[in-house]
């Protein structure tokens, strides 16, 4: 009677040990597996950062170069001194900016400040020329400086396209990767209700019938 009694406690522990193993295991793997997907998360929403960040800075460039063409034009009509400070600090304020790209538009921002420079100067001797009424010299200088700030633009708007995307990009990743927390996460606990249930009803008929063997 002892020896039944022994193995029974021994059959009745070993299962309970092996059911709280099985579910602490399942445990463990989820949270492994919801640590790691976190850390890719963690991850994309960096990605997100940077790229939002360098949308910035192409805006600001974009913005810079509108006030650049603003006050280089109103120096043209006006031939004041304020407006020529205002046209050099940002033109200053934009080589600032150009250096501070991403490694990625590195090479169109190479291209765009001698473009810059160009234009600046070009409309400065126009209003040298203007001044000394010579026309023609200002108005063929006006034409040139002209196609420059052109090229600018249609650079600067090829990184404001392609930051703009990557922004977009980098979100809809965000909320992709997020959902898939979410799925995996709701699988896992599905999965470890549903192991759980059946390991304990397997467990409780298999010790109700050695019960009922002990009392026959």
């Amino acid at each position: 009677m002892r020896r039944l009694n022994l193995k029974l406690n021994l059959s009745f522990g070993a299962k309970i040990i092996l059911l709280n193993g099985f579910v602490l295991l399942l445990l463990a793997g989820s949270l492994l597996y919801i640590f790691n997907e976190l850390g890719k998360a963690n991850t994309v929403i960096l990605e997100q950062q940077a790229s939002m960040k360098r949308l910035e800075q192409v805006r600001q460039a974009s913005h810079t170069f509108s006030k650049l063409r603003y006050w280089i034009t109103e120096l043209a009509v006006s031939w004041q001194n304020e407006a020529e400070d205002n046209a050099m600090a940002n033109k200053d304020k934009l080589y600032k900016i150009l250096t501070g790209f991403h490694k990625s538009d590195a090479e169109i921002a190479a291209k765009i400040r001698p473009k810059v420079e160009a234009f600046t100067e070009k409309l400065l001797l126009s209003v040298d020329a203007y001044i000394d009424e010579n026309r023609i010299l200002g108005n063929s200088l006006v034409s040139e400086a002209r196609g420059d700030a052109l090229f600018v633009e249609k650079e600067i708007n090829k990184l404001l396209t392609n930051a703009e995307k990557n922004v977009h990009d980098a979100g809809e990743k965000v909320v992709e990767t997020n959902l898939a927390i979410r799925n995996v996460s709701l699988l896992l606990t599905f999965v470890a209700f549903t192991f759980g249930a059946v390991f304990s009803i397997i467990f409780s008929r298999s010790t109700a019938k050695r019960l009922q063997t002990l009392m026959v």
